[in-house]
């Protein structure tokens, strides 16, 4: 049910920017073209000329390795599903590359990820395969890291939910924004408020850059918090009150059913966003052979406590989706196609537990049954 769940996500994700809504993409790690290395055969789209959108993620500069942020999204069409082994080769020192499988037919798109050392600032053209579509990629002059980093912090956003007494975990961040005018090392470390602080180093090379610094340690009381970055950039904190706690539980009436407690196997599986990747948190449980789960998403940013209405063809930036197995292996889930036709609001979330309600309509695989869901709510430790 959650692999289920999360195929539905990434569709519906990968429909914006890259796809028009006639399509549905799937996800596959790494790429290939036309060239059938395993048993798969698969075309790049805009082969062979130029890539169709290429999606260029990382920064690239003269002397700074690659890392694994460095790669490229590209969009195929697949032919016949299997694995490949594809590679463009190194230019300019640098070389992108995947090898992976594909699951099914029809559109998908590949990451290839780039390997090596820029040796020249420029612009270069890759081509994966030797029937591929080509992207380019601009190297910045870059400068030697040796040093220390000069830069101007341009903005700066917390991530997170902040609550006094609970330990923040990998979701709590500030984002920064800068202009590095000179590359070389850095290191911040904002000192502690209320009890918690940020802290963070590493390398940069010029031009705009993101620094994210993880947090660390408990916030110690309910308010606000305020950390400053520079002389430009100020982060003003909410700290939550410290929640009750209490049972954990996922349950809610759903018409022809007697069961409104799924409290059997209880899960919570949360993932913070990483570029492409949304944030996630896919709540879930059972009762015999019944059972609901409940996945959030978000493609810009980490799940928080906020409303979020059902993923849909209108609804694809933020949203949940809410299936209900009923006794005789009928699966009911909120609609694809019709926006707001179910809710889920989280009231509270912390690094070790997340507490809401949900309510809505439900359709069967044909959308021409419903079920109703009412007085949902969940406290679910994470």
């Amino acid at each position: 049910m959650l692999r289920t769940i999360q195929f539905l996500f990434f569709g519906l994700l990968l429909s914006v920017g890259l796809l028009s809504c006639e399509k549905e993409y799937s996800i596959e790690n790494g790429g290939g073209g036309p060239i059938n290395t395993g048993s798969a055969v698969f075309t790049f789209d805009g082969a062979p000329g130029a890539c169709l959108s290429p999606v260029i993620n990382g920064n690239y500069s003269m002397g700074v390795a690659m890392v694994a942020s460095n790669n490229v999204i590209l969009t195929v069409n697949v032919v016949t599903a299997g694995t490949y082994t594809i590679s463009t080769g190194s230019v300019n020192g640098v070389s992108f590359s995947a090898t992976s499988s594909f699951s099914q037919t029809g559109p998908a798109i590949i990451q290839l990820i780039a390997s090596g050392t820029p040796t020249a600032a420029g612009t270069f053209n890759y081509t994966p395969g030797s029937n591929g579509c080509a992207f380019s990629v601009t190297f910045t002059g870059g400068g030697s890291s040796s040093g220390t980093a000069n830069y101007t912090c341009t903005s700066i956003n917390a991530t997170g939910t902040y609550t006094s007494g609970s330990t923040l975990g990998t979701s709590n961040t500030l984002v920064l924004q800068v202009n590095v005018t000179t590359a070389g090392n850095y290191s911040i470390n904002t000192g502690t408020v209320d009890g918690f602080g940020f802290s963070g180093s590493g390398t940069l090379a010029t031009g705009a850059q993101t620094i994210i610094l993880p947090a660390n340690g408990i916030p110690a009381s309910a308010g606000t918090a305020s950390f400053t970055i520079g002389s430009s950039c100020t982060a003003t904190i909410p700290v939550a009150p410290a929640s009750s706690g209490g049972t954990d539980f996922l349950k809610g009436t759903i018409t022809g059913t007697s069961t409104n407690t799924f409290n059997t196997g209880l899960s919570g599986v949360f993932s913070p966003y990483s570029s492409p990747v949304p944030g996630t948190l896919t709540l879930s449980g059972s009762a015999g052979t019944e059972s609901v789960d409940i996945a959030f998403m978000n493609t810009t940013g980490n799940i928080t406590a906020t409303t979020y209405k059902n993923v849909s063809l209108t609804n694809l930036v933020s949203g949940v989706v809410i299936n209900y197995v009923d006794n005789a292996s009928n699966t009911w889930t909120s609609s694809a196609t019709v926006a707001n036709t179910c809710t889920a609001t989280i009231t509270s979330i912390t690094s070790t537990r997340v507490n809401g309600t949900f309510s809505g309509t439900l359709y069967n695989s044909s959308g021409t049954l419903t079920k109703t869901i009412t007085n949902g709510s969940f406290s679910v430790p994470l």
